[in-house]
């Protein structure tokens, strides 16, 4: 069965079970892809309405 956590009942965790998260292989890239197309579509719409 999963555990399921809300604000009532919040997931208790040790320290080493809080730092213990690997980072996930790309997950910088895809920020970093996000990140600019988020900026050009910005950047397209102000161009149309200005």
């Amino acid at each position: 069965m999963t555990e399921t956590h809300t604000s009532d009942n919040p997931a208790e965790l040790d320290a080493v079970e809080a730092t213990s998260a690997k980072p996930v292989k790309g997950m910088r890239s895809v920020l970093t892809i996000s990140l600019i197309t988020v900026i050009i579509l910005f950047a397209v719409i102000l161009a149309i309405f200005m």
